[in-house]
């Protein structure tokens, strides 16, 4: 029986196309690890991009500061329709301050695909609050509110209402998100400074304290409010060192201002400018800083630094404040710059409804020192104002304390007044003595 052997042609199938997602599992886990350079040289030894894969390059270059390379990698990426990607590049644009590119990519793409992401309503308002537009950035957050229960948009309202010096709509929006999330302590922390601040200083200590007491390891904010608490309503300033040694943020100049403050409550002067020095270092424009060094420098008679410390005060502080002009024309005057002492004496006391009484008695010293007789009708003018200031404001003991009295009540004897000014008690009449002193606020 013959047999026959046939060769079957066997069927080539094509090569299988490999797609270039198949490692994204493998990029993702190292980066869930944060393990970025174990993600980078997995995608650099694959040599396989996904768009997954462009994306993580530009996420990891922003988690590490370089924002202006993240924007780079993201701009590769062709997908346009994926929110995902639209927040990552509004938040590389808000680093780099491009805020109205910012405005522009959510407005007219990031918005138009998902109208109720509360993340975009949220990156928009902070690019219109950093427009200066408050109102619309109001607006944008309360959009992200209406959408999510998250924090951020919470505090980015509240934000937006304390810069329209709105506080108790601020307090009002901080107790909300603190009924939404009450264990969080950033938050907590938060409306405490804020209440605080404010002058409801009992309800501020009261939640600052529960935020303290609920971790053992505190946050820089919450570091810093309770040593502020120690520091200014228990006097205790040993208590406020041992708060403020436990921060692990060494490069903050408000933790450095308030080292300064308690080294110089100590009378260790040297040691309170270094640290006053680090802060202004770190933040040179802060007002509060400057004026902190001008009053140290006065009390150790540096005039000529302490001069240029109230210069930098007087420039940098937003809210007009007489006593400023004050202590610098007490600077000018120990350096021997009468006319321009002159200057600025008048010019803090320029406007009646905002000047004080420390402003006002200094000035009468001031004319009461260079050339009295000439300076008399003025000085006896200054005087009938100080009443005047201390007739609206006499229940506050901060601003009319016996050191401005005293000096008042002696110049009042001088000028023959004391039968005319209310403020004068029989009794003060007939043992104040002629001499006047200048008198400075160390607020």
């Amino acid at each position: 029986m013959a047999t026959t052997t046939s060769t079957m042609a066997t069927s080539k199938f094509p090569k299988e196309l490999l797609p270039f997602e198949r490692y994204n599992w493998l990029y993702h886990l190292h980066f869930l690890r944060n393990d970025y350079n174990g993600s980078i040289e997995q995608m650099n030894r694959l040599q396989v991009e996904s768009e997954y894969c462009i994306f993580l390059k530009g996420l990891i270059k922003l988690r590490q500061g370089d924002a202006k390379s993240a924007l780079q990698q993201f701009n590769l990426l062709k997908s346009i329709n994926n929110t995902t990607y639209i927040k990552s590049i509004a938040r590389c644009l808000l680093i780099l301050g491009k805020h109205q590119n910012v405005c522009d990519i959510i407005k007219e793409v990031g918005l138009k695909i998902a109208q109720h992401d509360w993340e975009l309503w949220t990156l928009y308002g902070y690019a219109l609050l950093y427009l200066g537009s408050t109102l619309q950035a109001k607006e944008a957050f309360q959009n992200a509110l209406q959408n999510t229960c998250q924090v951020e948009p919470f505090i980015a309202l509240a934000k937006c209402q304390i810069a329209e010096k709105d506080y108790k709509s601020a307090i009002f929006v901080l107790r909300r998100a603190t009924e939404i999330s009450p264990n969080d302590l950033h938050l907590a922390t938060k409306l405490g400074i804020l209440l605080y601040t404010t002058g409801i200083v009992s309800k501020g200590i009261e939640k600052i304290y529960e935020a303290d007491g609920q971790t053992n390891t505190p946050d820089l904010a919450l570091t810093i409010a309770m040593g502020t608490i120690l520091q200014e309503i228990k006097q205790d300033v040993d208590g406020a060192f041992q708060r403020y040694r436990q921060s692990d943020v060494f490069e903050c100049p408000i933790l450095w201002n308030n080292l300064g403050i308690c080294f110089a409550s100590k009378s260790k002067y040297v040691a309170a400018i270094t640290c006053l020095k680090r802060a202004f270092f770190l933040q040179p424009l802060d007002w509060r800083i400057n004026y902190n060094l001008g009053l140290i420098n006065l009390k150790l008679k540096q005039y000529a630094s302490s001069f240029q410390f109230f210069k930098n005060t007087v420039a940098f502080c937003t809210v007009p404040n007489p006593n400023l002009l004050t202590l610098l024309a007490i600077c000018l005057e120990f350096l021997n710059d009468i006319p321009n002492s002159l200057q600025a004496h008048q010019t803090a006391c320029k406007s009646i409804e905002s000047t004080g009484a420390i402003s006002l008695i200094n000035y009468a010293v001031f004319l009461s020192t260079n050339d009295y007789e000439l300076n008399r009708e003025k000085i006896i003018e200054i005087m009938m104002e100080f009443e005047k200031c201390w007739l609206k404001r006499k229940n506050n003991n901060n601003e009319f304390d016996d050191n401005i009295m005293k000096t008042a009540t002696a110049l009042a004897t001088q000028l023959n007044l004391s039968t005319h000014l209310s403020w004068l008690k029989p009794k003060e009449i007939t043992t104040t003595t002629t001499t006047t002193s200048s008198s400075v606020s160390q607020n």
